[in-house]
């Protein structure tokens, strides 16, 4: 049979009770000191905290009650506490500044011998503050007279620190220290928690108190008034008990987060504020997790919107509800406008409530219903830790709550309107300005074949043989061209509304690069090279469309660069069963304008060169359309790199090939 080994604190004090007559001391003190954890120890001057620490730490005997460390009494004496594990660190830091730092972290070792010889005494000190992991920050051969506050603080705290304690005791340890130092002390403290020693901090610090205690310890005339849970307290409250007084009720602390909460939503990014006020909604209720829900009435379903606390299972599982589902408390809540519905868990039926509540310990679901928008109303979720029904004050604070993340539905609404508008202002103009710079683009061919045409067609002129067959060569050349642009216009317009349609199958890589490379006219001053992997697998892609991909690029290359510019195509397979193709050339690079967006269409036109903006966004296009990525790099100013990777498979064809 198995024994179950209770855990128990490193350092217990039980009815421990001392007096210095005529003066008042400490009376029936109960105290824990567990491992890992930093128990801040509160109380104004002459309450008794010094007396305490020294009856602790063996510095007093008590008068009545006993203090034991590991379960064995407290020896009455500091240097057989100190072997006993329980350390200290007092605020006038008992360091001797005519002694260098060695000497002084070191004292109590002159048994060893080790003050005879210099070096050796520094050595082990520097490997000492080395191994503590304290940012000493000066040498070891300096006086402590010539050191800092701070410097002399972490020095303190490296000497409790060297027989390794159990239990460490800080008394007011960065009183009178520059921020800096301050916060090297206090993740000092923290690392050490962290470690598994235990920290009782004697500080007046409420704020270090609260950024560093799991716990605080309050005393009120010698004895102990309270511990406080610092993540649902208040300084004030520290404060009033500290006086014998009732800490600030909770009506205090609920004004205290609506007053932080207004402050923060007046600076928060509009999508982060909804979260925010959830946030605050499930410290300000003991709930579990708080969700948001939306109606999207034309999908029939509650679109989740934002929550906070939800356990990855129902977070998933609330994504989307069935608003037909009236067993479901979220929709039958949002029938019944500005009212607050409360159910227990166990009358929730419906089965994605048994899927992810039935293993939590929520005790009722408070629902909401927010009608910030008529055609979109939704539903706010608490997720409730106990079987109370709310009081008054709760459903007039969850209303007030509820009117918060209207108000934040309704700016993140605003604000992405007035983005989408100025979106659709935006795509406007480029429509605009790319039609203009079609229209150009096919005039120019228009006016090229009608000249050639009627030239061709005068009576009184006759034309020789050469003239006939250059003219006729032009026509030609400007039809294609005029051919290439609706094409162009047609690929382009697919893509937009997203009806591109690919005709895959297995295709051998390197055929596709010499296909495309042999649609691009070459010259002896702009040689094109092909590399491909041998390895390289067969891809499951558009033949066509993969090709014109690479047509464009190639295309790119060879008309923007200056003569002696090689351009380079290549294919290899990389990680993650994909290929990488590339484009590359030695040209200038691209201007900048290309780099900072190269798949906008309706660019102003910078080079006689240019065509009409769609080659590359139709790239895109086609290389999405695979599942692909396709991107420039920006070479810094030596040549122009393009990267497209795809998949060598699939899913829809791992489908079809039941793979």
């Amino acid at each position: 049979m198995t024994q179950v080994i209770e855990p128990r604190p490193l350092l217990r004090a039980q009815h421990v009770s001392f007096h210095y007559a005529p003066r008042r001391g400490i009376s029936d003190i109960n105290l824990d000191l567990w491992p890992g954890q930093i128990t801040a120890l509160a109380g104004e001057n002459g309450t008794g905290k010094s007396t305490l620490v020294r009856c602790l730490t063996g510095d007093l005997s008590p008068e009545m009650g006993v203090v034991t460390i590991d379960g064995r009494p407290v020896a009455s004496e500091p240097a057989t506490v100190d072997r006993q594990g329980v350390s200290v660190v007092w605020q006038d830091l008992a360091l001797c500044d005519n002694l260098d730092v060695a000497a002084n972290l070191l004292l109590g070792d002159e048994r060893s011998g080790i003050f005879l010889r210099d070096a050796p005494q520094h050595r082990k000190a520097a490997r000492l503050l080395d191994r503590l992991g304290v940012p000493f920050g000066a040498p070891t051969n300096r006086r402590v007279g010539e050191l800092s506050r701070g410097q002399k603080q972490l020095l303190a705290v490296a000497r409790a620190l060297r027989g390794a304690p159990k239990v460490l005791v800080l008394d007011e340890p960065t009183a009178n220290l520059a921020i800096g130092w301050a916060d090297q002390v206090e993740e000092l403290a923290d690392r050490l928690r962290r470690q598994g020693t235990s920290i009782l901090l004697v500080t007046h610090d409420l704020d270090q108190m609260f950024r560093l205690a799991d716990r605080i310890v309050v005393m009120h005339q010698g004895t102990i008034r309270a511990e406080v849970d610092p993540s649902d307290s208040h300084p004030d409250d520290i404060v009033a008990l500290m006086r014998g007084q009732e800490p600030a009720t909770s009506a205090r602390h609920q004004l205290d987060r609506l007053q932080t909460l207004s402050d923060q939503l007046t600076t928060a990014d509009p999508d982060q504020g909804l979260r925010l006020i959830l946030e605050v909604m499930s410290r300000a209720f003991p709930t579990s997790g708080v969700a948001v829900h939306q109606s999207d009435q034309r999908a029939g379903v509650l679109r989740l919107v934002a929550s906070t606390g939800l356990d990855a299972l129902t977070d998933a599982a609330w994504q989307m509800l069935d608003s037909d589902a009236t067993d479901n408390p979220l929709v039958r809540s949002i029938a019944v406008p500005g009212a607050l519905s409360v159910e227990p868990v166990p009358s929730v039926d419906s089965g994605v409530w048994s899927a992810t509540l039935a293993d939590q310990p929520v005790q009722q679901v408070w629902c909401i219903p927010v009608r910030h928008d008529p055609d979109a109303p939704g539903v706010i979720t608490m997720l409730m830790l106990h079987d109370q029904p709310p009081t008054a004050l709760e459903r007039d604070l969850v209303v007030l709550y509820a009117d918060y993340v209207i108000g934040a539905m309704e700016r993140a609404g605003a604000i992405r309107a007035q983005n989408e508008a100025a979106a659709l202002r935006r795509s406007q103009e480029l429509q605009r300005d790319f039609l203009s710079r079609l229209s150009h683009e096919l005039r120019t061919p228009l006016t090229a074949i009608r000249g050639y045409a009627s030239s061709l067609l005068q009576t009184d002129v006759t034309w020789d043989a050469e003239s006939e067959a250059r003219f006729l060569t032009r026509i030609a050349g400007e039809s294609a061209r005029l051919g290439r642009l609706v094409d162009d216009l047609l690929d382009f317009s697919a893509i937009e509304a997203e009806l591109l349609r690919l005709n895959p199958d297995w295709c051998d890589l390197e055929l596709i690069l010499e296909a495309a490379v042999a649609c691009v006219p070459q010259t002896t001053d702009r040689p094109i090279a092909v590399r491909c992997d041998p390895d390289i697998p067969p891809v499951w892609a558009d033949h066509d469309r993969l090709e014109q991909v690479l047509v464009n690029l190639i295309d790119n290359s060879v008309r923007h660069t200056p003569p002696g510019t090689s351009v380079t195509v290549e294919a290899r397979p990389v990680e993650s069963a994909m290929v990488e193709l590339t484009v590359a050339d030695s040209g200038g690079g691209p201007p900048e304008y290309v780099l900072r967006n190269p798949f906008q269409v309706g660019r102003e036109r910078r080079s006689s060169t240019a065509g009409a903006g769609l080659g590359l966004s139709i790239a895109k296009g086609m290389v999405d359309a695979h599942g692909g990525t396709i991107e420039l790099e920006n070479q810094g100013g030596k040549g122009t790199l393009w990267r497209i990777r795809i998949p060598i498979e699939s899913t829809a064809a791992a489908v079809e090939h039941g793979r």
